[in-house]
């Protein structure tokens, strides 16, 4: 795959990059992180400008992004009622990733962007939400961006002649990048039982100082 991109590229330049990752944000099974790495790669053999690539991947990847959110927003009931759409995004997938956004609102499309089989559903869904507006779904998504797109095109570069050490770290950091999202997600959920807790504790507290206050008023009432 990566060969086989680099070859086109090579070929088309940053015309072929940006062409190639608004395609992987509309869904089509192209791996965006190893086009991205092949970006940096032609980058590194001096065919293109690092700097200019990591400007046009970046509007690639937002560009791709931004229609899939538009098709949920503009054809929000075509989509949900499509047999076809049915067969790409199942009720219950629907569902699931309502509740998603309902658990982790904002976080949902952060996170969307490190996971790839998720990444397009979940901003078609966003789109579909009448709680989440353009803006504020370009503001996470973009912020997301602004970390995986540098990170692999400037890999790809910094590895352009060493083809096996590059796969070697494209296989690797996939894996750091899941095993930090476990991690965020579970200090957030321990963050957020605790605070819990403390709410319950602050309320039952509270509600314990009222009922004593009564206590007290109603028996000095009885003394009077």
């Amino acid at each position: 795959m990566l060969d086989s991109l680099l070859s086109f590229f090579m070929d088309y330049g940053y015309v072929a990059v940006f062409s190639i990752l608004l395609l992987c944000g509309m869904g089509v099974p192209i791996p965006e992180d190893v086009t991205l790495v092949a970006g940096g790669v032609l980058a590194g053999l001096g065919a293109a400008n690092v700097h200019i690539m990591v400007l046009v991947s970046y509007l690639g990847v937002m560009a791709g992004d931004s229609i899939m959110f538009g098709l949920g927003y503009f054809f929000n009931d075509r989509l949900r009622q499509s047999r076809w759409f049915a067969k790409i995004l199942s009720p219950p997938r629907m569902m699931k990733i309502d509740s998603l956004y309902g658990r982790y609102n904002n976080r949902v499309l952060f996170m969307a962007r490190f996971m790839p089989g998720l990444r397009a559903p979940v901003f078609v869904m966003a789109g579909m939400n009448p709680h989440i507006s353009f803006w504020r779904f370009l503001v996470m998504d973009g912020l997301a961006a602004l970390i995986s797109v540098p990170v692999w095109v400037y890999i790809g570069d910094y590895g352009a002649e060493n083809h096996d050490w590059l796969l070697k770290v494209i296989h690797e950091f996939k894996w750091a990048i899941f095993a930090l999202i476990a991690v965020a997600i579970i200090y957030w959920w321990f963050y957020r039982r605790g605070k819990q807790k403390r709410l319950k504790s602050l309320i039952a507290e509270r509600a314990a100082r009222a009922c004593n206050r009564k206590n007290h008023k109603d028996d000095d009432q009885q003394d009077d």
